[in-house]
């Protein structure tokens, strides 16, 4: 039916017509054919012109010659996309065109000097003025208004860079020594050793509490930091500081170290830092908090020997060796000894006891030399005043006067043995007090031996070592009291030419005082040199009872005592009368040597 339609409608058309219609659709399909020919032939063209474009650019860039000034920007500004990218992603473009267009005030699409040198300063790149012109008419749009474009400064900075698809070596990269423009991360680049030894303190004590409190790194550390923001602003100054590690951690620290740990952290320059990368340094390279493994004691004892030469780890108080000291610990041990022998007991427990009765506060401190004295003869030691106040300054920690009774406890059991060891086999009670001297402390003793004895020598046994030591401590004394302080020291080691350092003046001093006042007693090492004399021995005065009841026994001790007191008083001005005159005999030798001396000198000529 619809052929014969078809044939019926063919039919009733003119030839023309037909002819007509046969034409037209032979010539559009021959119009279709090279039109596609000809698209084919233009898309080939157009490929091989943006081929050849983009061989005479890549010529271009490899041949031109760049500033250096332009090179060390590109640098600059590829590490701070790249760390755009890795932070908040993106691409090149996508960060260059943000950039451009933050600080492009006029919204010219163009940036200008001041316009660059902001984005810059936005990036913590540190340039100068010079630069930046030169940086601009390098890029300059040729427009005449002395701004730049971003489309060649982005295609400097995409040249030789990776794509999406691969992979961008960071790590790699960032290790190159290239020349760029100083930045402000580069500041801290290199971490100063005192901020490694602070991390270190502060991760030993992060771990310590963990074991101890349980938690973890971030809430100690938060808590730490938010108990002394004072002011509450996140971030912590150098007191703040100073008061969350000594008060919270335990640590020791000084201004000036606060201040350095506070500078290299305070990255926003405010005067103050935040914990966070305080937290990212002290976390760094340390397990996590469910692989923590148990210490072993060998590890612990490695870790405390690194620690031992911290600065912000406390330091066992240890008193300076002192001789007086010495004497009264060696009584102590030896009654203390008794007591355990035959009563039972521990050190500790005695000493407890004997000093709680003169504390009534419980404070663990006694302020007063009687005091002191009223404790140790509970023990059955009698002391004088002045050694009781030599005691109590070698023994006040906090340099307020007191006395830290429990720091003697520590420092007779630091040498006392156990309750499972045999006290008599380690204890050596008959020890004396100068065997004891400390090494350094000897050596120096010595020196002063050796220079006595070679001015003898020299004067042909016509002054006697120890009269000259004892004279020149005399002739040096300005206090006239027998006590001569370490400046007073140095001038007595300088007239026997002997080097000494103030440090070591100041260990002398310290050995050798006898009262607490900070001042050498020189008798002592007169005495320890060469033995007794009238000058040095020491007068046995008898003790004063303790019982209350015979007032005229203690009356006539009294006055007994101030009669040898005379005594002594009138044989010490004796002796220093002969000692002057002495010294006056050698100095007249000396001078009747030296006039012969000159008076041959004379014959000779």
């Amino acid at each position: 039916m619809g052929r014969k339609a078809a044939e019926a409608a063919m039919e009733k058309k003119p030839a023309a017509a037909v002819r007509s219609e046969i034409r037209n659709y032979i010539r559009n399909e021959r119009d279709t054919i090279l039109r596609k020919w000809q698209c084919l032939q233009e898309s080939l063209n157009s490929e091989e012109r943006r081929k050849e474009e983009f061989l005479t650019r890549q010529e271009v860039i490899k041949t031109r010659s760049i500033p250096p000034v332009v090179q060390k920007f590109i640098r600059t500004l590829k590490r701070a996309i790249r760390n755009t990218i890795t932070v908040k992603g993106g691409t090149p473009y996508s960060v260059v065109r943000s950039m451009f267009l933050y600080w492009d005030k006029d919204k010219s699409g163009e940036l200008g000097g001041d316009e660059l040198q902001h984005c810059m300063k936005s990036l913590g790149v540190k340039i100068a003025e010079k630069d930046v012109q030169q940086i601009i008419s390098y890029y300059d749009s040729n427009k005449g208004n002395g701004e730049m474009a971003y489309d060649r400064l982005l295609a400097d900075i995409q040249y030789d860079e990776p794509t999406l698809i691969m992979e961008m070596e960071m790590e790699k990269d960032s290790g190159r020594e290239e020349e760029r423009f100083e930045t402000q991360a580069d500041a801290y680049a290199v971490m100063p050793p005192l901020v490694k030894q602070f991390i270190e303190a502060v991760r030993s004590v992060l771990h310590r509490k963990m074991r101890n409190e349980g938690g973890t790194e971030l809430s100690h550390l938060r808590h730490s930091f938010l108990m002394f923001d004072h002011d509450y602003s996140n971030a912590l100054d150098e007191n703040e500081l100073m008061m969350s590690m000594h008060r919270n951690l335990g640590l020791q620290i000084t201004p000036e170290q606060a201040a350095a740990v506070v500078r290299f952290y305070d990255r926003k320059q405010i005067g103050a830092m935040s914990y966070q990368l305080l937290l990212e340094d002290v976390m760094r390279g340390q397990p996590l908090m469910l692989q923590h493994a148990e210490l072993t004691s060998r590890t612990l004892s490695k870790t405390r020997e690194e620690l031992k030469a911290n600065p912000f780890i406390p330091k066992p108080f240890l008193p300076p060796p002192n001789k007086t000291v010495e004497a009264f610990k060696t009584k102590v041990k030896r009654e203390l000894d008794n007591r355990i022998r035959y009563k039972g007991g521990s050190v500790k427990s005695w000493l407890s006891k004997a000093f709680v009765a003169w504390d009534p506060h419980f404070s663990g401190r006694i302020y007063r030399w009687q005091d002191l004295q009223g404790a140790v003869r509970k023990l059955g030691v009698n002391i004088s005043q002045s050694e009781a106040m030599t005691i109590m300054a070698n023994y006040d920690k906090q340099s307020n006067g007191a006395m830290d009774y429990n720091l003697l406890s520590e420092d007779i059991l630091r040498s006392d043995p156990n309750f499972l060891i045999d006290s008599t086999s380690i204890l050596d009670l008959n020890r004396t007090t100068t065997s004891r001297t400390p090494a350094d402390v000897s050596m120096l003793i010595r020196k002063f031996r050796r220079a006595a004895e070679v001015y003898t020598k020299k004067s042909e046994g016509s002054i006697e070592p120890k009269d000259l030591l004892h004279g020149t401590f005399l002739r040096l004394d300005s206090s006239k009291s027998g006590r001569i302080s370490a400046a007073d020291l140095n001038r007595v080691a300088t007239e026997l030419k002997i080097p000494l350092t103030t440090e070591e003046c100041q260990k002398l001093v310290l050995w050798f005082d006898s009262n607490g006042s900070g001042r050498m007693d020189f008798s002592l090492l007169t005495r320890q040199l060469f033995g007794d004399d009238v000058l040095t021995k020491p007068l046995s005065l008898p003790a004063v009872s303790s019982s209350t009841d015979d007032v005229n026994e203690i009356k006539a001790s009294l006055k007994q005592k101030a009669l040898k007191k005379a005594q002594r008083n009138k044989i010490i001005i004796a002796e220093k009368v002969r000692v002057q005159a002495k010294m006056e005999s050698i100095e007249k030798q000396r001078q009747a040597i030296l006039d012969n001396r000159k008076n041959f000198h004379g014959l000779t000529k």
